[in-house]
């Protein structure tokens, strides 16, 4: 509370001093970079003490300090505040959706009140509030240190809040057991891009992001230095050209006045400063800001702009360019006794960079959120290149380290943006104010059919997600309004996913490297075997292997099925074995009769060593069952081969000869040897696997987490986070995921397919193999709804059911191989099936069977 407090004291003070410039968001400063402050109207309310109406309940979360590093430190956690309003929700069981106010460089105090588009379009929607705070800002302020700590102060940046973002968001999923309501990040300015890099990078949580107003290619020279000064430029020239020309003649007389003996006095006087200026760059910083904020925040209501020149053009006939200037000043800021320009340099929280380095914003630029803004020489402003050797040594100077330019467009992306969102991006909507200076650097046109620009040319910065007025002209009514069909459209669609899912018509087996998709700027696509989904294939990738979404006796029932259907003997035998080992083991000298039984080199310290080792080789043997080789065969061979009343274990020795050769001893890896995997193991790659209870042919050993984390905290100082995976990965329901990740329209040629499987003869091994297990359709006709037992309507795209039981066995499905000017349907003991032109290829095959050999 007291931070609240003192943050509202230093808000009534600003307010006080600056009035409307306490909104600006740039200045003269050479290595100044303009904050991103969503609103105008929430800054005045920072005044008021008065608190959230009772329908916005306050929360707070218990939040990891660092998500991505495992170092005992990273452990810590704090409070992070988040806010939420259900009074139009329409519950769970109904699967309602959920709106997410991503926080940004502020508190979110008074983001329920400023962001009415929210609170507007919840009843339509019957949608749940939820408003999540940045960390370092407001109440969400890790140990209560802010910036003070040079080693927390690095735990703070954007992939950090992002990762924030998701725990939240599924934590209040999860308590709310509202597992399949749809979720829509929604931000403006800094908090838009956060928006639509949360959609990006957590396409599993978020099923779209509306990004207000977001900047997100200002960085890495993809947009012009200059841009937002030449927009800042435009706005007033449009108004007055003597508005503007008089503000572009004012820089050199103030630097001429500034010059001469009492010349800061003067210009002191000249604006009736409560103070006398220490420089003539910080009345320059002071007017510079002014403008700025006028231009950005220049909405239809206010007019700022034109309050701006109707001072300057309206003063008195004859009147000096400085007494125009002056006159500005009392427009925009009413008649004051005088008027305070030292605090506005000392106001740390709104401009960088700032001597001491103590504010959020000043950290952020000068880490990873680098805009290169600079004022060119066809601006009303003096002339100012950005110089980043400059900018580097002021931010080494501030915070003891240098920023990094190119790590925005590293993690996030941003060059080439339409060609990358186009083939892999979705559901975003990217709205801009033409009058907005950072527009110069937001996404004006759409990418794609689902990633989308909604563009006003007199709309200002963050103005659609204000609160509806009556006095909101009728282009501002329109675009909510095409914002909200959007949102519709996603939401629609997500729902009759999420029923042919749970009807099963569209029952896919998902197994792929879905890492993918965290840097998908950088890589077109991935090429991994036995996994495919969506453009990805992944090498045995088993994605699906955490957080309870496979059965954890999975792995060994198939290490099981793969010996039993080589060899019911060896099966068997195995099997036996362990109850076998447990009895001599049991008896004394029973490590050392184990020993010598299988010539080891070292005599056994545990008789688990040797079970364990066992455990290992007969796993290797079916994981890496490769036909060249057949280790499994082999194993079972010499299990099997040994002579005729050989006790158990004997026919296990001879197993260890067949396969490895004939030694004087063997040796059995103790302990963890491989320790770079057991510390992944303990620290994210939490692979809940167990032998069963009696269902394979391993000795039962259920996955006991408690246990598994107590092991790991011994050996290395920290325990495992088991959702981890999950949370950042996905991999819960990513079956739906697999539809709205990525939508993809209906391919033409594909009611061909269905019309072949219903003409072939139902003798046919062609018919049996594509209708009785293996489905390969395209979406389908009124007249024809209904293939392979699939209702097929359900279908959007391309989808192939890899290995769909049947039977009670996996049965060999078909897979498609792409040619010029079509696709060609394979059966894994057929060929190929038919071949099926299309005028255009499908943009991805959602799953593609590995290539398995069979038995004819």
């Amino acid at each position: 509370m007291k931070l609240f407090t003192s943050a509202i004291q230093w808000q009534w003070l600003l307010l006080l001093q600056l009035i409307f410039l306490s909104l600006t968001t740039c200045g003269s400063l050479p290595h100044e970079i303009p904050r991103l402050a969503p609103f105008y109207e929430p800054i005045l309310q920072h005044s008021s003490s008065k608190p959230l109406p009772p329908d916005f309940k306050t929360f707070y979360y218990t939040q990891t300090l660092d998500h991505f590093n495992y170092a005992p430190q990273s452990y810590a956690t704090f409070q992070q505040r988040y806010i939420v309003n259900s009074k139009y929700w329409g519950g769970a069981q109904s699967n309602s959706p959920i709106f997410a106010w991503l926080g940004a460089e502020d508190s979110i105090d008074y983001s329920p009140k400023s962001a009415g588009f929210l609170t507007n379009i919840t009843p339509h929607f019957k949608a749940l509030l939820v408003y999540i705070e940045h960390r370092f800002y407001g109440e969400s302020i890790p140990f209560g240190e802010g910036l003070i700590n040079d080693t927390i102060r690095g735990y703070f940046n954007s992939a950090q809040a992002l990762a924030d973002y998701a725990e939240v968001l599924l934590y209040i999923k999860n308590s709310l057991q509202a597992h399949d309501s749809p979720i829509i990040v929604i931000g403006g300015s800094y908090g838009g891009m956060l928006a639509s890099w949360f959609r990006l990078k957590y396409p599993h949580i978020a099923l779209g992001a509306l990004a207000s107003s977001a900047p997100i290619l200002y960085f890495d020279n993809i947009t012009a230095e200059d841009a937002y000064y030449s927009i800042v430029s435009k706005d007033f020239r449009e108004v007055s050209d003597t508005c503007y020309q008089t503000i572009k003649q004012s820089w050199s007389i103030i630097d001429t006045i500034a010059s001469q003996p009492n010349g800061l006095s003067i210009l002191s006087r000249k604006f009736n400063f409560c103070q006398n200026l220490n420089s003539a760059l910080e009345l320059k910083n002071y007017l510079d800001r002014m403008y700025c904020a006028a231009a950005q925040y220049d909405m239809p209501a206010t007019q700022p702009v034109r309050v701006v020149c109707g001072g300057i053009d309206g003063a008195p006939k004859g009147a000096d360019i400085l007494d125009r200037i002056q006159a500005s000043v009392v427009a925009i800021k009413g008649n004051k006794p005088c008027y305070t320009v030292s605090a506005i340099e000392g106001n740390k929280s709104f401009y960088t960079v700032s001597a001491g380095g103590d504010d959020g914003w000043s950290w952020q630029t000068c880490s990873e959120l680098v805009f290169p803004i600079a004022k060119g020489t066809d601006s009303m402003f003096d002339p100012a290149p950005f110089n980043l050797e400059q900018y580097s040594q002021s931010c080494i100077s501030a915070f003891g380290v240098p920023p990094r330019p190119h790590w925005v467009t590293t993690y996030f992306g941003g060059q080439d943006i339409k060609l990358i969102l186009r083939n892999f991006g979705s559901n975003i909507i990217f709205s801009n104010g033409g009058r907005d200076p950072y527009s110069s650097a937001g996404v004006l046109k759409d990418i794609s059919d689902t990633i989308l620009a909604v563009y006003t040319q007199n709309g200002s910065h963050c103005l659609d997600i204000l609160g509806e007025t009556a006095m909101d002209p009728a282009w501002l009514t329109n675009q909510r309004k095409k914002e909200v069909k959007i949102i519709e459209g996603w939401i629609t669609k997500y729902y009759a996913n999420i029923r042919a899912i749970k009807n099963k018509a569209v029952p896919i087996k998902i197994g792929t490297l879905i890492w993918t998709l965290k840097y998908p700027h950088i890589v077109l696509g991935a090429l991994a075997s036995s996994a495919p989904i969506l453009g990805a294939l992944a090498s045995s990738a088993p994605i699906l292997y955490f957080d309870n979404i496979t059965l954890q006796n999975r792995y060994y029932s198939i290490v099981t099925k793969d010996f039993r259907d080589v060899s019911e003997s060896c099966y068997q035998t195995i099997r036996k074995s362990w109850s076998i080992i447990n009895k001599i083991a049991s008896k004394p000298n029973d490590l050392y009769i184990l020993s010598r039984k299988f010539k080891l080199c070292q005599d056994l310290n545990l008789s688990r060593d040797l079970k364990d080792y066992l455990d290992l080789r007969y796993s290797v043997a079916a994981q890496y069952d490769t036909p060249s080789k057949y280790p499994v065969t082999e194993v079972c061979g010499g299990i099997d081969g040994a002579p005729k009343g050989t006790h158990i274990l004997d026919r296990f020795f001879a197993r260890f000869f067949a396969s490895e050769g004939n030694q004087s001893c063997y040796s059995i890896p103790t302990g963890n040897a491989i320790w770079g995997w057991s510390w992944q193991r303990c620290s994210e790659m939490v692979i809940p696997i167990e032998h069963g209870d009696g269902a394979t042919k391993f000795f039962p050993a259920p996955f006991n987490l408690q246990q598994f984390s107590q092991d790991y905290i011994n050996l290395f100082g920290v325990p495992p986070r088991p959702h981890w995976i999950t949370t950042y990965y996905g991999g819960q329901e990513l079956s739906t995921l697999a539809y709205t990740a990525r939508s993809l329209p209906l391919r033409p040629g594909t009611a061909r397919l269905h019309r072949w499987v219903q003409s072939v003869s139902s003798d046919d091994p062609r018919h049996q193999a594509t209708t009785g297990c293996c489905c390969y359709a395209a979406g389908a006709t009124a007249a024809e709804p209904n293939v392979c037992g699939v209702d097929t309507t359900r279908l959007v795209d391309l989808v192939t059911l890899d290995f769909l039981p049947h039977g009670g066995s996996d049965i060999p499905c078909c897979w498609p191989e792409h040619r010029p000017g079509g696709v060609e349907l394979h059966h894994p003991r057929l060929g190929v099936l038919l071949s099926l032109p299309m005028s255009e290829p499908p943009r991805r095959v959602l799953n593609t069977p590995a290539r398995r050999q069979y038995p004819d």
